[in-house]
């Protein structure tokens, strides 16, 4: 019938997933995205298969999709967050003293 069980990695990739050995991962999410709670799902996911992982989750309260990245008003947070973005991809050299402090959730 062409629809799939929400059950199904292809719809849910939490479904079943196994998230051990993920490489260090960092989730940007603001509190007014559709996603949020499956995000802190995701976190508390990955956390309970491996209390260990190398996960930082930054919360932009009050922020939308891509704040940390985006460019437009309501994303105010972009510009104090998108150096540490770029640092994370490599594309910025990783000089801790000009971190910002992650609120880490």
């Amino acid at each position: 019938n062409g629809e799939l069980d929400l059950d199904d990695p292809r719809v849910n990739p939490f479904s079943g997933a196994d998230l051990t050995g993920l490489p260090p991962t960092t989730v940007y999410i603001g509190t007014l995205e559709k996603l949020y709670p499956g995000a802190l799902a995701f976190r508390d996911k990955l956390l309970s298969q491996d209390p260990t992982a190398d996960l930082t989750v930054v919360i932009g309260d009050g922020q939308m999709h891509g704040w940390a990245l985006g460019g437009i008003v309501v994303n105010s947070q972009a510009p104090t967050w998108r150096p540490n973005v770029y640092r994370q991809l490599g594309l910025l050299p990783t000089d801790s003293a000009r971190y910002v402090t992650l609120q880490v959730a």
